[in-house]
């Protein structure tokens, strides 16, 4: 094989990787577990995009990529690992 024509197939590899890995990424999934009324439930990444002061541990501590999270006064928020039972 030409080292042209193996440039391109690497080339190709890699961006048909990318967009797999892109949708794989974007797949939320369902959570395990569910948030106490006064929370509301949001994705890990959905509240890291956003720069402000919390309280609380935003860790996903069960892995379904969900975290509960409150509004409260001053803009702070308080974030808690969604473990309640879902009904």
């Amino acid at each position: 094989m030409n080292r042209r024509k193996f440039v391109f197939v690497l080339l190709l590899s890699l961006l048909v990787s990318l967009f797999a890995a892109t949708s794989v990424l974007a797949d939320h999934g369902e959570p395990v577990g569910s948030c106490s009324p006064a929370f509301e439930l949001r994705h890990v990444m959905d509240h890291a995009e956003h720069m402000h002061r919390h309280i609380g541990n935003d860790k996903d501590s069960n892995g379904d990529g969900f975290i509960c999270m409150k509004h409260l006064p001053n803009d702070l928020h308080l974030h808690v690992d969604n473990v309640l039972p879902l009904n």
